[in-house]
């Protein structure tokens, strides 16, 4: 009995030091705001709604043709399959110096290919880091959830746990109030399945505390009520965190999660970022009663793999299906010391997840195909056939190859391109076929994402340099998943590209310079006999024809011309002797 005592006792002393610890770190939050000019987040908030109890009308603002919404992160993206419009709500923009909050509602149309502006009376306080959904009845319906507001200084943080709907029906938003709503967060996910609102995780940080959260709530749309769903000792639930991605797989009516970010705790108040790359599904279990019964699994991941990242986006293509894009891996949110130089790796790659089975397929583009006339068809055809003929009759006139005519060039990988190409021959020009260029947008982290008739959309995104200057994309694109050949723009964000190209190339010219004279002595990686004492080049090859020809089809295996494969082979042999020498 005095045991228990003590412990309450113990239990009311930790709560009171902790009352005094906020007490005092408010009084000092309230000097600091006093000197930056600054008021109090929840006044600038109230500012925020008297300014939205001013707008008695709905105001719908067409944007010009060719312009886009403001800079922005955070915000949210979702698709209204049959109004065929992408929905933009909410985000941020720091310019160096202050954040910009948003609570505007934009509508793309991907018919017109235009936004629209819509100002609602009694519209959300700005926000990001929220969630929202699209329910498809009542002529459409918008979901928001949560989020947090940054003061302008960043100084100040609040996290909200409020429920919206806008209705595309009366063009009305509607604050929704109902009993045991969770608690304040962000970076959490939500998605719909059926007649439900499904929520999982996210985080709370007010500069003070952080706390990341696993639990899972319900909201029904039928009789807008939450439930915070409690599961056996049997459940395998994912672990807390934020920036998770979660897919309705309608096929089986259940919802995939994959990956996410968390924080560990470490000794003197210092942490350490966990990137989590697991998976798990959370099903329904129908018992009596029409009553169901929820279940966290983790799920065995099979297939190609995306790498350790997080901000990627994730978006199901149809019923059984999910396509993940881009992201970053960041060294610095990793790394307890700050002593490091920044080493972050962005992603524009696509990845197809099959949310049944649960493997993963790296996406490769095939790149525009060329379309060439019957005529031309024809010559190449005939060149061909000549080419063909000429080095079936002069083998021996084909062992002394003039080195001048070709050149070729190895890069950091060792992917050979040609330099020069071929002279005529017999008045038959041999043109080699060069690499496709497949243009892809900028690697970026959180950028906007969606699927609609075949058609992939990407929208904005954050990208930062070697310096760490954060760059906002305000650009779009499009892919087409069925012929997969290249993204088409759809508005370039010019500005940020050319400063982002610049970069590019005068990197590469730092780099081309400090190489040019080390290029010639890299290894060439093939597996080939050894070059003996004294042997000469012409004597090498003589001797190991055969593998120089294999390791040339190897790496042109569409050149069908035995003389160019001859060529070829006798110039990697020499690349190879050299290195030897």
């Amino acid at each position: 009995m005095g045991k228990n005592k003590d412990k309450k006792k113990k239990g009311l002393g930790m709560e009171k030091t902790l009352a005094k610890t906020e007490k005092k770190a408010q009084k000092n939050m309230k000097k600091e705001l006093k000197e930056i000019g600054e008021e109090d987040i929840e006044k600038i908030i109230e500012n925020f709604a008297k300014k939205e109890a001013e707008l008695n009308q709905v105001k719908e603002i067409q944007l010009p043709e060719g312009q886009f919404p403001s800079r922005r992160g955070g915000a949210t993206f979702n698709l209204s399959p049959e109004r065929e419009e992408l929905i933009l709500f909410g985000g941020d923009y720091f310019d160096g110096t202050k954040v910009f909050m948003y609570n505007d509602l934009f509508i793309y149309s991907i018919k017109k290919n235009q936004w629209t502006q819509i100002k609602a009376p009694n519209a959300p306080p700005p926000r990001i880091f929220h969630q929202s959904v699209y329910v498809s009845r009542n002529a459409g319906e918008l979901w928001v959830f949560g989020g947090e507001f940054s003061s302008p200084s960043q100084s100040q943080f609040y996290h909200y746990n409020d429920l919206w709907m806008f209705s595309f029906q009366t063009k009305s938003w509607t604050k929704i109030v109902c009993p045991n709503n969770p608690s304040p967060r962000s970076g959490h996910r939500m998605v719909v399945l059926k007649k439900h609102l499904i929520l999982f995780g996210g985080y709370y940080d007010n500069l003070r505390n952080c706390k990341f959260y696993n639990d899972t709530y319900l909201f029904n749309l039928e009789n807008n009520q939450w439930e915070d769903v409690k599961f056996t000792a049997s459940n395998d639930p994912p672990s807390p965190r934020s920036a998770c991605q979660m897919s309705v797989c309608a096929k089986n009516n259940s919802v995939v999660l994959y990956g996410g970010f968390s924080k560990e705790k470490l000794k003197k108040d210092r942490e350490k970022g966990i990137v989590h790359s697991d998976m798990y599904v959370l099903t329904c279990d129908i018992k009596k009663a029409d009553k169901g019964e929820w279940c966290w699994k983790r799920a065995k991941q099979n297939g190609a793999k995306p790498s350790e990242r997080i901000g990627f986006s994730m978006i199901p293509l149809n019923d059984d299906t999910a396509l993940l894009f881009g992201g970053v891996f960041d060294q610095d949110d990793l790394d307890v010391d700050e002593e490091e130089e920044s080493n972050s790796s962005f992603y524009n790659d696509l990845y197809k997840l099959d949310l049944c089975s649960f493997k993963w397929t790296n996406l490769s583009l095939r790149g525009k195909r060329e379309i060439k006339s019957k005529k031309s068809q024809k010559v190449e055809t005939e060149a061909s056939m000549e080419m063909d003929e000429k080095d079936e009759n002069s083998e021996d006139e084909d062992s002394d190859v003039n080195m001048e005519d070709l050149s070729l060039k190895k890069d950091d990988v060792f992917t050979l391109t040609y330099e020069n190409r071929p002279k005529k021959i017999d008045d038959v020009e041999v043109v080699a076929k060069e690499e496709k260029k497949i243009f892809m947008p900028h690697p970026r982290r959180s950028a906007y994402l969606q699927f609609f008739k075949a058609n992939l959309y990407l929208y904005g995104g954050k990208f930062e340099d070697a310096n760490d200057k954060e760059f906002t994309f305000n650009d779009m694109y499009c892919l087409n998943m069925k012929k997969m050949d290249e993204w088409k723009t759809l508005y370039e964000d010019k500005d940020i590209n050319d400063e982002l190209r610049k970069q590019v190339d005068d990197s590469s010219d730092e780099e081309n310079g400090d190489e040019e004279e080390s290029d010639d002595d890299e290894e060439l990686e093939i597996d080939a006999p050894i070059v003996e004492n004294d042997e000469t080049l012409n004597d090498y090859f003589d001797r190991t024809e055969d593998v120089w020809i294999t390791e040339a089809q190897k790496e042109f295996p569409n050149e069908k011309s035995k003389k160019i494969l001859k060529k070829m082979a006798l110039e990697l042999c020499k690349m190879f002797w050299d290195n030897c020498k």
